[in-house]
């Protein structure tokens, strides 16, 4: 069975570039379909879907699964076909037929397989770098212990030396005469 070629129409601005892009993917679908490839039609009407989701593009989708023998997929493409044309009996028909095949040939449990991770690059661990706490601070010194107080003491004594020696030193050295008392 052929493909319908389909010509989608859709808006006359955007949506005639996206129409004539899918166009070209329906065209080339059909040549890859009557050819036999239908691994490469089917990617050629999933590119078509995209660029304008036509229902007809599903039923193309389903046959192409059909042919591949993907008759879960193909039977989930014809029942999304048929949510929007449920008066469809050629795909109904078709359906019916895979569901059927699907209930006397049900296909093989799928095996889990988790995929490979991939390899992980292990880093070395960054070098351990010690970090001292800074010193504490000095303790205060004691008022006694401080170079300011000593030289502030050594300046008063030695003013008071200068002092004393400078009183000292201009007395004369006579004995004091005082005017004598008299009586009167």
């Amino acid at each position: 069975m052929a493909l319908v070629l389909l010509l989608v129409t859709a808006g006359r601005s955007r949506g005639d570039e996206l129409r004539d892009r899918a166009h070209s993917e329906l065209t080339q679908a059909q040549a890859d379909f009557e050819a036999r490839k239908f691994e490469s039609a089917l990617d050629h009407l999933n590119r078509a879907y995209a660029l304008v989701p036509h229902p007809q593009l599903l039923f193309n989708i389903a046959r192409c699964l059909e042919e591949l023998h993907r008759t879960a997929a193909a039977v989930d493409a014809y029942d999304r076909y048929l949510a929007v044309q449920p008066d469809d009996a050629v795909a109904q028909t078709r359906v019916a037929a895979l569901r059927e095949e699907l209930r006397l040939h049900p296909p093989p449990p799928e095996v889990e397989t988790k995929p490979t991770p991939p390899a992980v690059v292990v880093e070395p661990p960054p070098a351990i770098v010690t970090v001292q706490a800074p010193p504490p601070p000095p303790a205060r010194k004691p008022l006694y212990r401080r170079w300011w107080v000593w030289t502030a003491v050594g300046g008063v004594v030695a003013v008071g030396v200068g002092v004393g020696l400078g009183v000292g030193l201009t007395r004369s050295s006579g004995p004091a005469t005082f005017p004598p008392l008299t009586a009167q």
